[in-house]
């Protein structure tokens, strides 16, 4: 196997809580990769509440423009992982 394969294959076959960066803050893109799942899911998960996130568009734009908190992030991890179990 290449080397870059085996670099990817390495970050992805590791826990999602370690794919977390040390930021405070994530885009919805980095949010989607840690979560293994598709950026409009990250959105539906901040409208509905489960991620906490910031909008830092500015006041005059139409669209949001989302930083998640990672410690969010990891909270909603640890959360889906002690619901799996039960």
């Amino acid at each position: 196997m290449p080397e870059e394969q085996q670099e990817l294959f390495f970050v992805y076959n590791r826990p999602p809580e370690d794919r977390l960066p040390n930021r405070e803050r994530m885009r919805p893109d980095e949010v989607a990769q840690v979560l293994s799942c598709g950026k409009s899911h990250v959105y539906e998960l901040i409208e509905d509440g489960s991620l906490d996130a910031t909008n830092i568009a500015r006041a005059s734009s139409s669209r949001p423009t989302y930083r998640v908190f990672t410690a969010s992030v990891r909270r909603f991890i640890e959360s889906r992982r002690e619901g799996a179990y039960e």
